[in-house]
């Protein structure tokens, strides 16, 4: 660098990642339940972020009776920042990461429900780069995670395709969006 003074100084900004590691190791080894918490307030956040989501595309407004900017694009609570998919697409990865570190089912209702209805509001948000992201997300979770036959695996991957497809196709919103803009 040029000036060794402005290097050190925007690189000392990212010893908050290393610490941000320790400090949740440690937390969650003093406090084990911490996890548990995590995950419950996780789930609760996605499922009425993707309601919320859902209300605004068919409503078009939200829960809170904010109205999206975009014609194209659901916002939900983020208001003018369409950031709705990227917030999904995000954090339902990290939900599914603490159910299996606990060991729990996959199967859980709660936690299915809330798994599809992300899924939806990925894809009803409008952003190009969270569906794919989630979509990717998916396949490599079925394809390397998941435990099951071949079979199965062919059917979900199968099944969570043709809902892409069928869903981008569904609306005029979501056609122009996914397939018009992406071409064009």
């Amino acid at each position: 660098a040029e000036d060794i003074y402005v290097s050190t100084k925007s690189a000392f900004l990212y010893i908050r990642f290393p610490l941000f590691v320790i400090a949740s190791v440690y937390l969650l080894k003093k406090y084990p339940k911490l996890i548990l918490y995590l995950y419950y307030s996780i789930l609760v956040t996605v499922l009425v972020v993707s309601l919320d989501a859902i209300i605004q595309f068919f409503n078009g407004e939200n829960i809170l009776g904010f109205v999206t900017n975009s014609r194209n694009r659901i916002s939900g609570f983020f208001l003018d920042e369409p950031i709705l998919g990227s917030y999904l697409a995000r954090i339902t990865p990290l939900l599914l990461s603490i159910l299996i570190f606990l060991k729990k089912d996959l199967t859980n209702k709660l936690f299915l429900a809330a798994i599809i209805i992300s899924f939806f509001g990925v894809i009803i948000s409008g952003e190009r780069t969270s569906l794919l992201l989630i979509t990717l997300y998916w396949l490599i979770f079925i394809i390397f995670i998941l435990k099951s036959s071949i079979q199965i695996k062919l059917f979900l991957m199968t099944m969570l395709i043709t809902v892409v497809v069928a869903t981008s196709f569904s609306s005029d919103n979501l056609r122009e969006r996914y397939i018009n803009l992406s071409f064009y």
